[in-house]
C-alpha cells in the first residue's frame, strides 16, 4: 500500500460555502446582506431615544397564567437608547434590543428575554415590541408617538401549567 501525501490546504467544504452565501443574501425580514445598498446605520429621521409614556389600548387584566405569576402590563416610562441605528430598552427587567434605520422606513421592532421574578420557579419569558414612529422624530426634543404590539411569552413549567401569552396594542408619546 502506498502512502499518499495529504494535502497542506484541505478543500472547503460545500456546506460551508452555502452557508456563507446564505448569510451574505439577507433574510429578507430586514437584514440587508453583505452587499447591500441600504444605509448599515441611521442617516435621517433618528431622533427616537428618550423617554415615552406607555399606554395600552387593552389596559385589563392578563390572563391566568400571568397573574400566577405576578406579571402585568409595563406601567413606567419606555426609555430608548440609540446607538447609530441600534436600540435598546428594558421591560420587566429584561433588556430588548433592535434596529431602528430611520429614512423612509418608520418601523421598529425590539425583542429580548430573560428570567422574570416568579413567587414559586424560575420563569423564561421573551418579549416583543413592534410598531412605527409617526411622525418620525427629527430631534430628541420634538414629540413622537410609537404604536404598535406588545407580545409577552413565558415558557410552561409543567403540563398542567396556564400558558402566559399577552399581544396588545400599545402607543408610547414622548
Amino acid at each position: 500500500m502506498k502512502n499518499t501525501p495529504v494535502p497542506a490546504h484541505r478543500p472547503v467544504s460545500l456546506s460551508l460555502l452555502v452557508l456563507a452565501g446564505l448569510l451574505c443574501m439577507g433574510s429578507g425580514s430586514g437584514n440587508p446582506g453583505c452587499s447591500s445598498n441600504e444605509p448599515a446605520h441611521c442617516t435621517e429621521l433618528c431622533a427616537v431615544e428618550g423617554s415615552y409614556r406607555l399606554s395600552f389600548e387593552d389596559s385589563s387584566q392578563l390572563p391566568p397564567g400571568c397573574q400566577e405569576r405576578t406579571l402585568s402590563l409595563p406601567t413606567g416610562p419606555l426609555v430608548i437608547s440609540r446607538d447609530d441605528g441600534d436600540l435598546t430598552t428594558r421591560l420587566h427587567n429584561m433588556e430588548l434590543t433592535g434596529s431602528y434605520f430611520g429614512g423612509a422606513s418608520s418601523e421598529v421592532s425590539m425583542i429580548g428575554g430573560g428570567q422574570v421574578p416568579s413567587p414559586t420557579f424560575a420563569l423564561y419569558a421573551s418579549v416583543v415590541l413592534e410598531g412605527k414612529f409617526d411622525p418620525q422624530p427629527a430631534s430628541t426634543s420634538a414629540s413622537s408617538v410609537l404604536k404598535g404590539r406588545y407580545k409577552l411569552s413565558t415558557t410552561k413549567n409543567g403540563e398542567n401549567d396556564l400558558p402566559c401569552d399577552v399581544d396588545r396594542a400599545f402607543t408610547a408619546t414622548r
